[in-house]
């Protein structure tokens, strides 16, 4: 993988890496904060991919709503286990 050249670029990597394993560092406290803050990276990264998905080719937009439609579907199951947990 490069590392982006640009210092909008590096901060990407450092936002996507903190989306990644935030989550993770959240469990490791309590398995309900994370399930939120999953929740929360699944839904941030569904819109931001479905912003992105109309400034490029139609068949990488395409690919990219698949993907976000899959970022949504988790996102409602971590939701679901979540209220279940609450309960």
């Amino acid at each position: 993988m490069r590392i982006p050249e640009s210092r909008e670029g590096r901060i990407g990597c450092v936002l996507s890496a903190a989306v990644i394993v935030a989550p993770f560092l959240a469990l490791l406290y309590d398995p309900n904060a994370g399930l939120g803050v999953l929740l929360v990276a699944l839904l941030t990264t569904s819109w931001l991919g479905w912003e992105a998905s109309g400034r490029g080719p139609a068949e990488l937009a395409r690919r990219l709503r698949r993907v976000v439609v899959l970022n949504i579907a988790l996102a409602v199951v971590a939701l679901i286990v979540l209220i279940a947990r609450l309960r």
